[in-house]
């Protein structure tokens, strides 16, 4: 028996929100989760499994709203202070997105409750139009305030002409635009030296301990006393220290 057109509909939208929510990460990148104001956790990808040679992160799908930030973290270790130049942080990130809940939870309710209740009922075209235009407002106004803000988001105006472009031909993909901007503005600063001042000691140790982990992988398939190997090894006796 052949699932019902409200069903397929609702799983439609799910499947193209869930594939939009997924990040591609670099074996040297993780991201920080703003989880409230002024807390974070870090996240990284899954390294048993790659597309594209890379490492694929889900974040949870219950929480559109939250930023994720990209970072990387260097073997080498930067002699440099040209990071400084970056005035982008994942505070002015954050509150230049603040505001945007009310246009999720209108795009969330005109997806998954309103299309399904006028397919379901057989409601007609008026309600269903209604239901579209209401979710398009929603989409609509979260689009106005990132082009308003767009200078302090740190985000390119090309960029910003795809992100617009996919969210009007796709509304499941406009639930992301918090995630998806936040994780293409670029921030220069290394992974750890970003989460030091940002996790709880803990979380923080955690991260450290999983790049070890990551590093403990890549020195096995490099040559001994190989050029990335003494990186490598340096590198590790680095972070065994920040545990300290």
């Amino acid at each position: 028996m052949l699932p019902s057109v409200e069903v397929l509909a609702i799983g439609l939208i799910l499947g193209l929100y869930l594939q939009d929510t997924v990040l591609l990460l670099y074996d040297n990148e993780g991201v920080l989760e703003s989880t409230g104001p002024g807390q974070f956790r870090v996240l990284f990808g899954a390294r048993s499994f790659n597309v594209a040679g890379r490492n694929p992160l889900v974040p949870n799908p219950l929480t559109p709203w939250r930023p994720l930030f990209r970072f990387a973290w260097h073997v080498e270790a930067s002699s440099s202070q040209d990071l400084l130049r970056a005035n982008t942080t994942p505070e002015s990130v954050q509150a230049a997105l603040d505001g945007l809940a009310w246009a999720t939870a209108v795009i969330a309710s005109g997806l998954l409750v309103g299309l399904p209740t006028c397919l379901y009922w057989s409601l007609g075209w008026v309600p269903f139009v209604a239901v579209v235009a209401v979710t398009y407002l929603g989409v609509v106004g979260m689009l106005v305030h990132l082009w308003r803000k767009r200078a302090q988001l740190g985000i390119g105006i090309s960029q910003l002409i795809g992100l617009t472009f996919e969210s009007l031909v796709c509304a499941p993909c406009a639930l992301n635009l918090p995630r998806k901007v936040s994780s293409r503005v670029n921030m220069p600063e290394d992974l750890l030296d970003a989460a030091r001042g940002r996790l709880s000691k803990s979380e923080f140790h955690r991260a450290v301990e999983l790049i070890i982990g990551f590093v403990d992988e890549d020195l096995k398939s490099a040559e001994a006393d190989s050029a990335e190997w003494s990186a490598l090894t340096q590198y590790r006796a680095r972070l065994a220290g920040r545990l300290a």
